[in-house]
């Protein structure tokens, strides 16, 4: 049993590390996500993974923003 919750705690923080250096990248690359906004979040039933207000957010704030050179069309798929 201690080798399975061991490697479920290892298994946990390279996720974490994984989720951190993506939001690096989508940082660097021109994504904004505000800070009311907590990732990952993981919501069960079924363990799906989001985004989760952590805060109240105020009408019409911009909370997510993804440049157009992050996002992947069809039409960018067959001009590649």
């Amino acid at each position: 049993m201690e080798i399975s919750e061991s490697y479920s705690t290892e298994l946990q923080e390279e996720r974490m590390q994984v989720y951190h250096r993506f939001l690096e990248w989508f940082k660097t690359n021109g994504g904004l996500i505000s800070p009311e906004l907590s990732f990952p979040a993981v919501f069960q039933p079924g363990g799906y993974l989001g985004l989760l207000a952590s805060k109240d957010i105020k009408i019409n704030k911009v909370v997510l923003a993804v440049p157009q050179h992050l996002i992947i069309t069809l039409s960018k798929v067959r001009n590649s």
